[in-house]
């Protein structure tokens, strides 16, 4: 084995062993993240997808990438707005092949984890770069302690600030005007036409569907006022 990958392996083995969680490991966040940042299925050798996942966009300078067939991912850390090279870059980045994301690049996640103060992202480019696809490791900073209890809504927001989800947003449906409302129309008519109801009153025999900018009232199951 190459002395430098033999080295590296074994400054990887004592980080994981450093930041061994608790027993009562955040599940739930893990799960959350795995759901969220659907992972891609990629060759390890070449880089070649085989069943892609969530594709983000690159918000800031600075993360640093490794060829896809390199040995291990460029280690990366993400703290107080800024990306910085890990240490252990030293000896799992080639300088001769090493790289750099720039804003609006964009990447798969093939791996999301939970360490006891960091959640790590490792990304692999959509579109090759200087003709190749590159890879690398994000490492997002937090207090110690706070991830064993975080929430993905509490984890999100600092990923969020680079590394954005680059989906398309659904389809809008057009929005349904009270106008169209006919007087005399029957309950399961108007739920057909403006779907179900936010909020339901039943006020003095009469029947009331609030929806968010009018109100439709129903006397005997039959429309008789929109305002």
């Amino acid at each position: 084995m190459n002395r430098s990958i033999a080295i590296f392996s074994c400054l990887l083995s004592s980080a994981a062993s450093a930041e061994a969680k608790d027993p009562a490991e955040n599940v739930a966040l893990q799960a959350s993240l795995r759901a969220a940042y659907t992972w891609t299925n990629a060759d390890g050798r070449t880089g070649e997808i085989i069943a892609p996942g969530i594709i983000l966009v690159v918000r800031k300078e600075g993360i640093t990438t490794n060829p896809a067939d390199a040995p291990f991912h460029a280690q990366n850390n993400y703290k107080d707005g800024m990306v910085k090279r890990s240490a252990l870059n030293l000896f799992a980045q080639d300088q001769n092949t090493a790289g750099r994301l720039v804003a609006g690049d964009r990447v798969f996640v093939t791996k999301t984890e939970v360490k006891e103060t960091s959640v790590v992202l490792n990304l692999l480019s959509v579109e090759p770069i200087h003709g190749i696809r590159v890879k690398a490791s994000v490492a997002f900073q937090f207090p110690k302690g706070v991830l064993a209890n975080a929430s993905f809504e509490q984890v999100a927001p600092l990923i969020d600030e680079l590394l954005v989800d680059d989906s398309p947003p659904p389809p809008v449906a057009p929005q349904q005007q009270a106008g169209s409302i006919e007087l005399g129309a029957a309950i399961q008519q108007v739920i057909a036409a403006m779907g179900d109801p936010p909020i339901v009153a039943d006020i003095n025999r009469k029947l009331i569907f609030f929806y968010p900018d009018f109100k439709v009232i129903f006397l005997d199951g039959k429309v008789i006022d929109v305002k």
